[in-house]
């Protein structure tokens, strides 16, 4: 807990928690003869993860408490589901029966953490009145992170 607490008071997120072990060919599913059919993983320290879920965790209170999030976003949400999408639904012919109109946006988010423009995250953090630490903490979390391939016992070269 003393690393933990050292990270988050000093705002900062180790290089050696931010390198990433890449295994490049894990079968998910269907045929082993079709290339699509296998996922690449990277495997972070397990001080990485507790203080990713410690993190987590704080950011959660603190959009919950100050409505940062839409309350009927349901996506990486305790509590929130499918069955809680099918309520706006009902919502939303409830509406349509009444004459009324319905505008709804659907967004598929695959690979999200790669299309996030981090630089403007980090302002959208600062809008949001985050402390100095926890805005250098994410700025250390998100930039400078670094991968090297593993394949048995052979190691690549760390690159960013």
């Amino acid at each position: 807990m003393f690393i933990i607490n050292k990270c988050v008071s000093e705002g900062v997120f180790s290089d050696s928690f931010k390198t990433a072990s890449v295994i490049p060919f894990i079968h998910k599913n269907g045929s082993k003869l079709d290339p699509n059919n296998y996922r690449p993983i990277s495997i972070l320290p397990t001080l990485s993860k507790l203080l990713e879920r410690h993190i987590s965790t704080q950011l959660l209170s603190f959009v919950t408490k100050h409505n940062v999030i839409e309350c009927n976003q349901s996506g990486f949400r305790k509590l929130h589901s499918c069955c809680t999408a099918l309520n706006l639904i009902d919502k939303w012919l409830k509406y349509v029966d009444d004459g009324k109109y319905v505008g709804v946006v659907f967004l598929d988010l695959k690979k999200t953490f790669d299309l996030v423009d981090r630089d403007v995250l980090l302002h959208k953090l600062d809008l949001h009145h985050f402390s100095t630490s926890a805005l250098h903490l994410m700025k250390s979390y998100i930039y400078d992170r670094f991968q090297h391939v593993k394949i048995r016992d052979v190691h690549s070269d760390v690159r960013k």
